[in-house]
């Protein structure tokens, strides 16, 4: 008859550390995976995926419809803001050069202001706007002549109410010129005139705002 196995006693301290940590670490499980499912095949033999959203096409160059489709097209003026106007520091409603030559294309007499003999003179003359230039004729011994052959002279023409609560008027700066053609409609002279020319280089203007 065999002899019976022998056990070898297990001490008192390793007994706990083992309960112990069958206690602490469990004994792991296998987590079951799930697999996601497969897109499901089209009569095609593609797969169907979210497709972007289509954006409609635009046909160049323009085809116009077919006959029998009406088209209508709605459009909204667009709402013009009033401009207000620009004031010098006196108030005075600044012109700008189209306007300035507007207004002094209606106006027939204008002073001249030249230099004599270290002076500052003025001299009323009838003009004519032509040419892009202020065109008037003086006496060729008169000092508004000598003045104003080859130097810079100022030009003035203006129009006011009768109660002065609206007018205007146009400054014209340039350098003169002699010339013994006539001007375009020029008015009525005396045959030793002599005719002067101002080109229009600078032009200002105002304008009195009632």
């Amino acid at each position: 008859r065999p002899a019976p196995p022998t056990t070898t006693p297990v001490p008192t301290h390793r007994r706990a550390n083992t309960a112990a940590t069958t206690r602490a670490h469990p004994p792991l499980t296998p987590t079951p995976t799930t697999t996601p499912p497969s897109p499901t095949p089209s009569p095609t033999g593609r797969r169907d995926h979210p497709q972007p959203p289509r954006i409609p096409r635009v046909q160049w160059p323009y085809r116009p419809p077919p006959a029998g489709v009406i088209v209508v097209a709605v459009t909204f003026p667009a709402r013009e803001r009033p401009v207000a106007p620009m004031l010098d520091p006196f108030g005075l409603e600044v012109l700008g050069r189209e306007q300035c030559l507007e207004l002094l294309a209606t106006a027939g007499i204008g002073r001249v202001v030249f230099t004599t003999r270290g002076l500052p003179a003025v001299q009323p003359v009838r003009f004519v706007l032509a040419d892009d230039a202020v065109n008037f004729g003086a006496p060729a011994a008169s000092p508004l002549f000598v003045a104003a052959h080859d130097g810079v002279v100022a030009f003035e023409a203006d129009a006011f109410a009768p109660d002065l609560g609206s007018g205007w008027w146009v400054t014209v700066l340039g350098r003169a010129r002699a010339t013994r053609e006539r001007a375009r409609a020029w008015p009525a002279s005396t045959a030793d005139d002599r005719w002067i020319r101002i080109p229009l280089e600078v032009v200002s203007g105002r304008r009195l705002v009632g």
